[in-house]
């Protein structure tokens, strides 16, 4: 199944980084796609950069490289897009397979994430004011 090579894959991954003392700043797609300007600053800030509003509007500025054709429509448009086909691609009793497997579950809380109805959000950071968030 897939999500054995998506959960090694992600595993090598976040112990590669760990072993070598990586720095490293790990997000969730629904972060980027529902938070992008809070999400990009915070990026460039990690990197000792300055966040510019411009870098949101990606299409004022011609790119090369690979793009899906049947993507044209966002930069005609000019607007940002949160793909959440996999909602139909996955049947609803796959998608809670995946997200109850145990070894998915404890990967996803070691990384400081749950899921929820479009994704992978951040838990609750508890706070000394309410521990049990």
């Amino acid at each position: 199944m897939y999500l054995y090579k998506w959960l090694w894959q992600n595993q090598e991954i976040t112990h590669f980084l760990a072993k070598h003392g990586v720095d490293a700043l790990v997000l969730s797609y629904r972060e980027v796609a529902l938070d992008t300007e809070a999400t990009v600053a915070k990026i460039e800030r990690w990197l000792g950069e300055d966040f510019e509003p411009g870098q949101l509007e990606y299409w004022n500025v011609a790119h090369h490289g690979t793009q899906k054709k049947s993507y044209e429509w966002v930069k005609e448009q000019q607007t940002r897009y949160f793909d959440l086909r996999w909602q139909s691609f996955l049947s609803p009793d796959l998608q809670t397979d995946i997200l109850t497997h145990p070894e998915v579950a404890t990967y996803l809380d070691a990384l400081g994430f749950v899921p929820v109805g479009d994704g992978l959000a951040r838990k609750p950071v508890p706070t000394s004011a309410n521990p049990g968030v």
